[in-house]
């Protein structure tokens, strides 16, 4: 029996050697989210069963939802929570390799940044997981499911059986995706609103904190997060993380993965290896939206007909009841949701957040003093493209070695 760690994308981890999880790009899974520490746990095999250690991290590791102290184990279907995200510890379903990066040339290159800005998924008890077979169907399946035709209009397949298939591993319905309606009031738990089914896409993250460190100088951390996925004609990738300390480039990773190689830049220069994984990229249930642990409730309707990059929506205001009482906001000066008033899928969502230094998780991580206000302003939007219709870009300096289209 081999035991795997697998996230809530049906992504696989091998614990051949230790798993370290945090924020900074040496982790094995880096997680680029306030929520997470730098290195936050550290998981790893103990004879037939897992350890999960907790690194000393602020917002601590959960076993089953009860937060652990030190090292606790783990068996079979138990839930790991890392910040915001879950990760199941459950018995391998195919004998590939872990479902990431794993070339040594290039340590920005290694691994693949994993961003999970929702708490809302499908979950079973991993012994309850699918086969591997119906994984790939439902995968095939998606491709079919939905396109993103022009101006980001959902086109749904409405074949009976693939809506039975679809319901059964998601437990959403094509209605709850497809309404075309625009309600006055929206509810935020809308599986429409959370997830939506695409294989083309790019998603544009910007997370700003303001305040000052613990000598009462200005400090600013921002942190940029873009990515962008294809499918077909064949799967590839862009991605590119910059974190920023009042302006200076404290940490920054960029690769693209194209036709069955990595291109990532390293310094000034490029390297270029053969991306060890190609034949194992599936489709993701992606992107998530960063509700629910955010935001809250139902919002109301203030605007309609917008035009966000060519998509109509609907403009929510997001208010100070939608915010979590237990999250110790001090005061949101900004809260605006752009829903697409076809498909009903989040467009952008910003948040301007003011909050008590000693309540706000990143205080410590990124220096803020704990005695004053810190300033968290955070704007996510997603752009949606037909199936083969994205051009996935490299970064500059691997331009030149991008062998010439056929």
């Amino acid at each position: 029996m081999s035991i795997v760690l697998q996230d809530t994308f049906e992504k696989q981890y091998s614990l051949d050697n230790p798993i370290k999880i945090g924020s900074d790009t040496a982790n094995t899974i880096v997680l680029l989210d306030s929520s997470i520490s730098p290195f936050h746990a550290e998981i790893s095999l103990k004879g037939k069963g897992v350890v999960v250690k907790d690194l000393a991290s602020e917002g601590g590791t959960f076993i089953n939802h009860k937060k652990i102290k030190g090292s606790k184990n783990a068996g079979i279907g138990d839930m790991i929570s890392i910040g915001k995200v879950n990760f199941f510890v459950c018995e391998a379903i195919s004998h590939e390799p872990a479902n990431e990066i794993r070339q040594g040339e290039s340590p920005e290159a290694e691994k693949e940044p994993v961003v999970e800005l929702a708490a809302q998924s499908y979950k079973e008890p991993a012994a309850k997981k699918k086969p591997l077979s119906l994984i790939i169907l439902i995968g095939a399946i998606l491709i079919g499911l939905l396109m993103i035709a022009a101006g980001g209009f959902i086109v749904l397949n409405t074949n009976p059986e693939i809506q039975q298939s679809f319901t059964q591993i998601t437990g959403i319905t094509l209605e709850d995706v497809s309404s075309g309606n625009t309600p006055d009031v929206l509810n935020l738990n809308s599986p429409a609103l959370n997830t939506v089914f695409t294989t083309s896409f790019i998603q544009h993250m910007e997370d700003a904190y303001e305040g000052v460190d613990t000598n009462g100088n200005p400090l600013k951390v921002t942190i940029v997060y873009e990515y962008m996925q294809q499918l077909e004609p064949e799967w590839s990738n862009y991605t590119h993380y910059v974190l920023k300390n009042n302006s200076n480039v404290q940490k920054e990773s960029e690769f693209s993965i194209l036709k069955g190689q990595v291109y990532s830049k390293s310094g000034k220069e490029c390297k270029v290896f053969a991306d060890t994984n190609r034949d194992n990229h599936q489709p993701v249930n992606w992107p998530k939206s960063s509700l629910q642990k955010y935001v809250l409730g139902k919002v109301e309707k203030v605007e309609s007909d917008i035009d966000i990059k060519g998509v109509i929506t609907d403009k929510y205001a997001v208010t100070m009841e939608n915010m979590d009482p237990s999250r110790g906001i001090d005061e949101l000066v900004t809260g605006e949701l752009y829903r697409a008033q076809k498909g009903g899928y989040l467009v952008e969502l910003k948040l301007v957040q003011t909050w008590p230094g000693a309540n706000w998780p990143g205080t410590k991580t990124y220096g803020f003093s704990p005695d004053q206000p810190v300033k968290v302003s955070q704007s996510v939007d997603f752009t949606y493209y037909p199936s083969g219709k994205l051009n996935v870009i490299v970064p500059g300096v691997c331009v030149s070695k991008v062998p010439p289209a056929e």
